[in-house]
Formats: structure tokens, C-alpha cells, sequence
């Protein structure tokens, strides 16, 4: 990931890319969190229209030929031209021989039922896939606005691909991270530049607005810092409400870690509210146990 500051700390430059698709894929590369791209959101939902039209269609025209084969039924009185609609309508293979023989209305028939076959295939596919499509995240704000500085400045594509970014609500992150909570966003969007590894790069990536950091690194501190505050917030309130013995500022004391517990647990974690509930109650009746056995 990367964000707009000077690196005091130059790294030393690789050899220069062929400019085009094969540099801005080397940048794609450098980073998952790069791996950004187009999601194509109304040409993908044209494509299903247009699968759903043509399979429509054939909806139609089998329906009609069904109408066409009842009237027959109901009108004719030769038990023969019967018996030969009804063995194409009950038995496959019937079917298939009558329109080998040249049949007309069944040959016609046939034909859509194999054309059906191969649409709804392709139908149920796209259906599948853009459902997956539609899954994705969107790039995280810091990468994406380190690829939209690399891609404006360096300029690599052209024709066609110099509009990639025209539709940047339309841009979708391939990259996914597991159940990150506030705390380690916060951590990697201000801090990640102190926590930065340096990497050999082109001169050309703009070595003063390109830095990469772990990931594994962030998480880590994530983790010491909501230990550190989870006993702080325990241990800080019994503490104090040890040295206080006046049960009115002892309540005061309770009601003021409670509330910092309740803001910590709702703005720097993922919780729900459900979940912001319970464990504030639980802390709470915690306090309230210690301060009432040490009153």
C-alpha cells in the first residue's frame, strides 16, 4: 500500500520496464493490494440482458409451436397426424427421428431446443460469475489512491486504455483482507509510512510517493495495542475505585469506563451493535461487582 509522502530513505532503483502493459503490470505485481480493475457493471448487466432476451425469445417460439401441436390435437380428426404429435411430445426419441425424417413443425422444434440448451448454459454461467463479480470489495482508499497517482503520472496505456480510470466508482480490488477492524485501518492509513519496508523499484514509480508495508507488521501492533487497552480499561476502574471509597464518585468511576469501554469496543472494532450491547453489560456488571463486594 502506499500514500504521498517523501521517502528520506531512497531505495535503490531497478532497471526501467517497457513502458505500457508490461510497467503497469510489473506495478500490479509489486503489491496485492494493487490488483485493482475494471468491473464493467453496466456492460455485465447488458450481456445478461441480452442472454435473457434471446432465451425469451426461444421461450416464445416454443410456446407457439406447443399452441400450433394442441390446435392439432383439438381440431384434427385423423388418428394418425394424432398419434404423430403425440409421440413427439411424450417420447424423446420420437422426437428426434421425426425431425431427421424433415418434419417441419418438430425439425423447427429440434433446432430450438438445442439452441436453448447451449443459451441457457451460457445464461446460468454469467449469471454465476457476475454474481461473484458483484462480490467483490472496492480498493481500499489508500491503495487506490497510490494506483490512480501511478497510473496519471506515469501514463502507460494508450487508445482505448487511457480511459481506465474515466469510471473510478466502477473499479473493484481483487485483493481482500480477512476481518479488519478500525483500529488496524487506522494504524495502516496513518501510520504505515513509519512502518514502511523499503523495496528496489524504477526510478520512474516516483520513488518520493511509493512505499510498500506489511501487513503482518500492522497487525501486530493492532493486537499489543487492544491488549494494552483491554487491561487498561479492567484494571484502571478497580484501581481507582479501590483508593476512592465514597460510593457517589465510585458510581462516577464506573459510569466513565464504561462509556470509554463502550466508544472503544464500537469505534475501533467491527462489533455490531447486538455485540456492543452485550459486552459493555458484561464489562458493567463486572465494576459492578468489584464495587459492590469492596464497598
Amino acid at each position: 500500500m502506499s500514500l504521498p509522502k517523501p521517502d528520506v530513505e531512497a531505495s535503490s532503483p531497478q532497471p526501467e520496464f517497457l513502458e505500457g502493459y508490461k510497467d503497469f503490470s510489473e506495478f500490479i505485481g509489486s503489491d496485492s493490494q494493487f490488483s485493482i480493475y475494471r468491473q464493467f457493471s453496466s456492460l455485465g448487466a447488458r450481456n445478461l440482458l441480452y442472454l435473457e432476451a434471446e432465451i425469451q425469445l426461444i421461450e416464445f417460439q416454443l410456446k407457439a409451436l406447443d399452441d400450433a401441436n394442441i390446435q392439432v390435437l383439438k381440431q384434427t380428426e385423423n388418428n394418425d397426424e394424432k398419434n404423430h404429435v403425440e409421440d413427439a411430445a411424450r417420447a424423446w426419441e420420437l422426437f428426434q427421428k421425426q425431425a431427421k425424417e424433415g418434419d417441419e413443425r418438430t425439425t423447427a422444434k429440434l433446432a430450438l431446443v438445442y439452441k436453448l440448451r447451449k443459451l441457457m448454459k451460457d445464461y446460468e454461467k454469467a449469471l454465476l460469475r457476475r454474481k461473484q463479480i458483484l462480490a467483490l470489495e472496492k480498493p481500499d482508499k489508500g491503495s487506490f489512491k497510490a494506483f490512480k497517482n501511478w497510473f496519471r503520472s506515469k501514463k502507460p496505456l494508450r487508445g482505448s486504455g487511457w480511459h481506465l480510470l474515466d469510471n473510478e466508482s466502477d473499479m473493484i480490488s481483487l485483493y481482500s483482507e480477512a476481518d479488519v477492524d478500525r483500529l488496524t485501518t487506522f494504524i495502516q492509513r496513518h501510520f504505515g509510512y513509519y512502518l514502511r519496508q523499503e523495496r528496489d523499484t524504477p526510478l520512474s514509480w516516483g520513488q518520493n510517493h511509493l512505499y510498500y508495508y506489511p501487513m503482518e507488521r500492522i497487525g501486530w501492533i493492532s493486537v499489543i495495542v487492544s491488549i494494552l487497552m483491554s487491561a487498561l480499561l479492567l484494571i484502571g476502574p478497580m484501581v481507582t475505585c479501590y483508593y476512592v471509597k465514597p460510593m457517589s464518585p465510585r458510581l462516577g468511576i464506573v459510569g466513565a469506563f464504561t462509556t470509554a469501554f463502550a466508544a472503544s469496543i464500537g469505534i475501533l472494532t467491527n462489533a455490531r451493535r447486538p455485540e456492543v450491547f452485550g459486552s459493555t453489560a458484561a464489562y458493567s456488571a463486572v465494576l459492578v461487582v468489584f464495587v459492590s463486594v469492596n464497598a
